[in-house]
């Protein structure tokens, strides 16, 4: 995402004209147009776009090119909001598990996430995975200390970067309250 994307095309005419992007087929109000002449461009990263768009040629004096399908997205990744760093989780009464609610939010585009939840800062101990296409995940999960993180996914992201690492912990037991508690 730090450099500029480069077009190509073929043209049996002019080689002197416009590139355009557009949010629509129509071009009735481009989002980009820029000069070219030859057979390719550069779009450079501070005149690019973010989102779903459709590039064309519009050669002087002629009919422009019909419109192709251009996608950027930037490869930022999700942002844990919940569990946030080192939250306390305890589970109630006799119970042995804890319903844990994950939630993140996203500026990539991501059609959908995938999160992961383990034992241990290199995921080689897994102990929740799951694919969802909303910012809001449960678990139900027993005493113990944990990581989670999440991907935002989209088809036109091929190396979807994972989030930070958060850290959290259910813990089993009493929570003590009330003026008398821990004496």
């Amino acid at each position: 995402m730090n450099a500029a994307v480069g077009f190509k095309w073929k043209t049996s005419g002019t080689q002197e004209g416009k590139f355009e992007i557009s949010k629509d087929t129509s071009f009735a109000s481009p989002s980009f147009s820029g000069d070219v002449k030859g057979t390719s461009y550069e779009l450079s990263e501070a005149s690019r776009p973010a989102g779903a768009f459709y590039w064309r040629i519009a050669p002087k004096g002629g009919e422009p090119s019909l419109p192709a399908r251009l996608s950027v997205f930037p490869d930022v990744a999700p942002l844990p909001v919940l569990p946030t760093e080192g939250q306390e989780y305890w589970i109630e009464g006799e119970g042995t598990t804890k319903s844990v609610f994950f939630t993140w939010e996203d500026k990539a585009g991501s059609t959908s996430f995938k999160i992961q939840v383990a034992k241990d800062e290199k995921f080689t101990d897994i102990v929740y995975e799951n694919t969802s296409k909303s910012q809001v995940d449960r678990a139900q999960l027993p005493k113990g200390a944990y990581v989670w993180r999440v991907m935002g996914l989209n088809n036109e992201r091929k190396n979807p970067p994972w989030s930070r690492l958060v850290a959290f912990y259910v813990k089993a037991g009493t929570i003590a309250s009330g003026a008398n508690a821990g004496k």
